[in-house]
């Protein structure tokens, strides 16, 4: 029996595979335009890079800010567990 369904099977999965494989496929085409745009200028680069400095300093700024404050909550945190459990014990 299982001779017979493994025979069936490798008979009747190329039917299936080939049946799907029939399909029409259309070929898009599609055009790529591109613009040059304006020349930079190097003073236009200098502002560009000074405004990605500025941002990068600020957002490191307050990271380091806001992992300070973390650390602080934490610590906060542990302390009053420390002062629950020495309360409940008493």
């Amino acid at each position: 029996m299982k001779k017979f369904i493994f025979i069936f099977i490798l008979t009747i999965a190329p039917l299936f595979a080939m049946g799907q494989s029939n399909l029409s496929l259309q070929s898009v085409e599609t055009d790529l335009v591109l613009e040059n745009p304006a020349p930079k200028t190097k003073a236009q680069s200098k502002t560009k890079s000074n405004l990605s400095l500025e941002l990068k300093r600020e957002v490191l700024k307050l990271n380091h800010k806001k992992s300070n404050e973390l650390i602080s909550i934490k610590a906060f945190r542990k302390s009053l567990q420390i002062k629950t459990k020495t309360i409940k014990t008493c």
